[in-house]
This record gives structure tokens, C-alpha cells and sequence, in this order.
């Protein structure tokens, strides 16, 4: 009965945040996390990937929120009062308004609310087209087009908005009317947790993608280059043994990723070869495991006996405290 209650404890492995720990400050212990096998290794890859595209959501969270404080600013205080009605943005300044979105970075602005020619309109698209960014918005009495690429043939790629689903779809209104004083209120309230909320599902999404895209990549280069240090140092160890140190070594990079992250968006700072860093701290972590079982497997052959002893208590001792962290 004791037996089976060891082998329960044992099949429950290493929790995720000791790993965490270990991976950072442990080298004696990455053996003990490898031979839980692949399954586990990846679960923990995934679940520090997950933490980590959900830290970096929320500074993304906040980054959206004060773009939008400062979208609200410009809109309540810079802009003229407008309304749209009977199928016509009114707007309070009739001369042609030309500016540069620099909160959303949508790029450059026209407004132009009296213009229904063709041909003008044509001028707004290929005057956006040649800006800096390429893109923008033009904003008309009956419709918003909105300029999201030019190509290098010089194909200008539109999306045109009628101000009746920003009235009815966006704005929640039962009619397609809505005023300045509509904008601001959406922006101040329900639109800024909805915006918040979807920004934050597609922010963990991609994220997430991105992150764990790029790490598996990292992984499978550090456990081929770990098999080959393997081949070199002859020590015997399965590669499925090295996939899941490589897992382990990348932890601290990966933490270091994230303190990069949040200077780089607090201060700007750029490092070049972060990316090199990051492998090259994962490689050594792996290496020095390498040397490790190196060291262990030749103090193994000299004294088999007495290694033998050691191994039987230290087990011993692992369950005694696995039992006592139960209880």
C-alpha cells in the first residue's frame, strides 16, 4: 500500500514554479525534471509560454488604454463638433482638415465633408498612397475610406465604413445618427472594455503563436547541437533526454526575454544580438548538464558501490520529502 502510495507521488512530478526554480539555479536537478519524460518537458514549455504572452498582454492592455485616454483628449479637445444625420457628417469646419495619426497610428488623415467628386477623392487616396506610411484615413460627408496598403505597383487596397454601422454596429445606437458627444461617451465607456477585451483575446493569441512558434525552433537547435556536445563528451543519453533539458535551459532566457520586453517598452532600449544571448545562455545551461552527467556517470564507474548506496538514500530521501509536502 505504501509502495503504491510512493509511486502516486512520483507520477505527480515536480510542480511547474519549482521547475521554474530549478531551471534557474538547479543544475543537479534537471535530470531528476528530464526523466519525467517529453509530455511533461512540453507542458511546461506551454505553460511558461502562456505566462509569458499573458504578461505581455497586459502591458499591451495598458499601452491600448492609454492610446485610447489620449485618442479621447484629441477627439473631445482638438476636434470640431460633428454630428451625422439624414445620411451626411455635418461638421462644424468646412475647409478640407489634413493631419497625422499619431496615437492608432493609422497614419495620415484627410477630412473633407463637402466633396462628392470622383476625381478628388481619387487625389485623397494617391495622396496617402505617396505619404511616409502609405496608409490613412479619409474621412467624407457620406462614408470613411480607409487607405491599408499600397503594393509596389502601386495598387492602392481600400476599406470603405458607412457611418451606419459605426452608428448601429459599433456605437449600439437604434438609429444611424450619432454626434461627437456619442464617440466620447463609447470611448469613455462600454467601447473601451470591449476594445480592451478583444484586444486582449488576440494580443494572447498571438503572442502565444508567436512565442512558442520561435521556442520549439530554439529547442530543437539546442537538442541537436546538445546531441552532437553528447557525441563529443560520449555520454550516453537519449535525445528525447536532451529535447527536454534543452526545454529546461531556456527558462532563464526566457525570463530575460520578458525583463527585455518591458525596458525596451519603457525605455526604448534595443539590444542587437538579444536573440544570440538568448541561445547562447540556453546552450551553456545545457552544456554544463552535459559536463555534469558526465562527472557523475565517471564517479559511477570508479565507486559503483558506494554510488549505488548514495543513489538508494537520496531516493529515500526524495519520497520522505514528497511525502512530507503532501502532508
Amino acid at each position: 500500500m505504501e509502495e503504491n502510495k510512493n509511486t502516486d507521488k512520483k507520477k505527480k512530478g515536480i510542480n511547474f514554479f519549482k521547475k521554474v526554480w530549478y531551471s534557474t539555479t538547479k543544475f543537479d536537478k534537471y535530470i531528476e525534471m528530464a526523466d519525467e519524460g517529453v509530455k511533461r518537458s512540453t507542458k511546461y514549455l506551454v505553460k511558461i509560454i502562456i505566462l509569458l504572452a499573458l504578461i505581455i498582454s497586459i502591458i499591451g492592455i495598458y499601452d491600448t488604454n492609454l492610446k485610447l485616454d489620449e485618442g479621447l483628449r484629441y477627439i473631445t479637445h482638438d476636434l470640431p463638433d460633428f454630428k451625422y444625420s439624414e445620411d451626411k457628417l455635418n461638421v462644424d469646419v468646412d475647409e478640407v482638415i489634413r493631419g497625422q495619426d499619431t496615437i492608432f497610428d493609422l497614419g495620415n488623415i484627410i477630412v473633407d465633408t463637402v466633396t462628392e467628386e470622383q476625381n478628388k477623392i481619387e487625389e485623397y487616396k494617391k495622396e496617402i498612397a505617396k505619404s511616409e506610411k502609405r496608409t490613412g484615413i479619409i474621412i467624407l460627408k457620406n462614408k470613411i475610406i480607409q487607405v491599408v496598403d499600397t503594393n509596389e505597383n502601386e495598387e492602392i487596397k481600400i476599406n470603405e465604413i458607412s457611418y451606419g454601422y459605426v452608428a448601429t454596429t459599433l456605437l449600439g445606437k437604434t438609429t444611424s445618427e450619432f454626434s461627437k458627444d456619442d464617440i466620447v461617451t463609447f470611448l469613455g465607456g462600454t467601447g473601451r472594455i470591449y476594445i480592451s477585451v478583444v484586444n486582449f483575446l488576440i494580443y494572447i493569441l498571438a503572442y502565444f503563436m508567436s512565442y512558442f512558434a520561435s521556442t520549439i525552433v530554439y529547442v530543437l537547435l539546442l537538442a541537436v547541437v546538445g546531441n552532437i556536445t553528447v557525441l563529443i563528451t560520449k555520454v550516453k543519453v537519449k535525445f528525447s533526454t536532451i529535447y527536454s533539458i534543452s526545454i529546461y535551459s531556456l527558462t532563464l532566457p526566457t525570463i530575460l526575454s520578458l525583463i527585455y520586453f518591458i525596458v525596451k517598452y519603457l525605455t526604448g532600449l534595443q539590444i542587437k544580438y538579444f536573440d544570440i544571448a538568448y541561445v547562447a545562455i540556453g546552450y551553456i545551461y545545457l552544456a554544463t548538464v552535459i559536463f555534469l552527467m558526465k562527472t557523475d556517470l565517471t564517479r559511477k564507474q570508479e565507486n559503483p558501490i558506494e554510488e549505488v548506496k548514495k543513489d538508494k538514500q537520496e531516493e529515500e530521501n526524495n519520497q520522505e520529502n514528497q511525502s512530507q509536502e503532501e502532508n
